[in-house]
């Protein structure tokens, strides 16, 4: 995997990084199996070692407060999200 193959797929959705991954590696590439173990491996990451940007709870406690709607954009999984922000209230 290149740097620049990897920030190509960066917020992409599946379908388009599997394409570029077969364009890259060739039809014949694992791609499938790669994309699970990738999983796996984000997944122990998420759980373990990924922590929300400094300030990020405080920024959405003040939302909270001034009663201010907003949105998060996200390329992460809706229980990635929820791991990283309800478990830290």
């Amino acid at each position: 995997m290149t740097p620049a193959l990897f920030r190509r797929m960066l917020g992409g959705v599946w379908q388009s990084n599997k394409v570029l991954l077969l364009d890259h590696y060739g039809v014949g590439f694992p791609v499938d199996t790669l994309r699970t173990m990738w999983m796996r491996h984000f997944d122990l990451m998420a759980a373990t070692r990924l922590a929300v940007k400094p300030g990020a709870i405080e920024l959405l406690d003040t939302l909270d407060e001034i009663r201010l709607p907003r949105a998060i954009a996200t390329s992460s999984s809706l229980g990635t999200v929820r791991h990283h922000l309800v478990s830290r209230v």
